[in-house]
């Protein structure tokens, strides 16, 4: 379209989409769903490994981690996939903003936990390499710890998001 000067310009819509150009909608969405089913599949992988081995010292502690990790980010991925589904215009946020904040909540502990996991999945990896009797001796007192303060940061964190309204 063009003005009476002749020069170009763009019609804005009455509904602006926040963070996807045209037509990326779905490409994000189809990249988040093949994520799920990337992640479901390291899921299952795991918890049959795990069932194969049941005569042995069943799976490493990297395993366990590896499996946590793999449930977080199957959740950081439906979040992304409900994000691009429904929260993808300035008018639905603003109508459910209530829904809209609960998600960005979630979205903060699943994130926080995830980079926490993955941190000391690199620690323990270390541990590993340096002390191999220390860490194979003591792996669940070790993973426990980790989760404990994985969660309870990202707890922390999300409380902290929302009584300072960071949503």
């Amino acid at each position: 379209m063009t003005d009476a000067n002749g020069l170009c310009v763009k019609v804005l819509a009455k509904e602006e989409m926040t963070g996807f150009g045209e037509g990326s909608k779905y490409i994000y969405l189809t990249l988040s769903v093949f994520g799920i089913l990337v992640n479901i599949g390291f899921l299952f992988s795991s918890i049959f490994k795990q069932k194969k081995n049941t005569g042995k010292n069943k799976i490493s502690s990297l395993e366990r981690l590896r499996i946590w990790l793999t449930i977080i980010e199957i959740g950081i991925s439906t979040m992304w996939v409900i994000q691009a589904g429904k929260f993808n215009s300035t008018n639905y946020i603003k109508a459910h903003c209530g829904q809209c904040r609960a998600l960005a909540l979630v979205s903060v502990f699943l994130y926080i936990s995830d980079w926490i996991i993955l941190a000391y999945t690199i620690k323990q990896f270390k541990m590993i390499m340096l002390n191999p009797l220390d860490a194979i001796l003591k792996p669940d007192q070790n993973i426990k710890k980790y989760l404990f303060i994985a969660f309870t940061t990202a707890g922390i964190a999300s409380i902290l998001a929302w009584v300072g309204d960071l949503t």
